[in-house]
């Protein structure tokens, strides 16, 4: 189920809604949220089309939502980024901005959409997409941004569980993130085409660090229901759980299950 909306609900009277957007590789996506009635009302999913800018599929995708005069308290706006890295709070923004640029041979003309967060781990900083921007700016009052490893650190560090590996599933891509003992230990991003992929790199980094597979929880979100993702076959080599059992939100099974940026959005803060 990709589409959905409650039957129920009268957006002329919700005033409490989140709206939440991802831009994905091939993706767009709107999620809402009532906060007083605390569960999703709707979740829509489009295709972000090489034909079109990004404008232009934004506004096709937009006008096909239920709410188009709702009111909403806030917008949060997720992105995947290939451009992301986690500095110590102690380096000062002008040398991350040096060493950031250095790293990921990116152009003086690329840093001009650079921006850097503080966070508990440290400082994030990442590349905000021109264009998608731009139209979140144009289109939402005031919306707030979010790197999808920002999204994805700050779901790991909300998991209970102490120590645990996280494995996220994109288009075409997984990021692993470690911790033990409450403590980030290992957080990168991958490319990947099979399941075999997928099993390589995150037993790869278990071993890396010294981690017995068995010996600790891997939860496992995102893409999972994708056809050329064989779940069973990750369970034999991880023991998984799946990672929107921590917060449901009083969501669909549907929407816990595929939509996992929507929940990630919602818990930052």
């Amino acid at each position: 189920m990709d589409n959905w909306t409650v039957e129920t609900v009268n957006w002329a009277q919700e005033s409490s809604l989140s709206l939440l957007v991802f831009f994905a590789e091939k993706t767009l996506s709107f999620s809402t949220y009532s906060k007083n009635q605390r569960s999703f009302l709707s979740h829509h999913s489009f295709p972000l089309l090489q034909s079109k800018s990004i404008a232009e599929s934004c506004n096709q995708a937009y006008l096909k939502l239920p709410y188009q005069r709702a009111d909403f308290l806030e917008t949060k706006v997720g992105f995947y980024s290939p451009f992301v890295t986690l500095f110590p709070a102690a380096i000062d923004n002008e040398s991350i901005q040096k060493i950031f640029a250095f790293e990921h041979g990116i152009t003086e003309e690329a840093c001009k959409m650079m921006r850097i967060k503080s966070s508990n781990l440290g400082k994030l900083a990442f590349i905000l997409p021109e264009e998608a921007s731009a139209w979140a700016l144009q289109k939402f009052n005031a919306p707030e941004f979010y790197p999808s490893r920002e999204l994805s650190l700050n779901f790991a560090m909300q998991v209970k569980s102490k120590d645990m590996l996280l494995l996220i599933i994109q288009d075409d891509a997984i990021e692993l993130i470690v911790k033990t003992k409450g403590v980030l230990q290992f957080h990168n991003h991958f490319k990947v085409n099979t399941t075999e992929d997928i099993l390589y790199y995150s037993l790869y980094a278990l071993d890396q660090l010294g981690i017995n597979k068995d010996s600790i929880s891997a939860y496992i979100a995102g893409n999972i229901n994708a056809p050329e993702i064989d779940l069973a076959e990750i369970k034999r080599f991880l023991n998984i759980k799946i990672a929107h059992q921590e917060h449901d939100f009083g969501c669909p099974k549907e929407l816990n299950a595929n939509y996992f940026s929507s929940i990630q959005l919602l818990l930052c803060e």
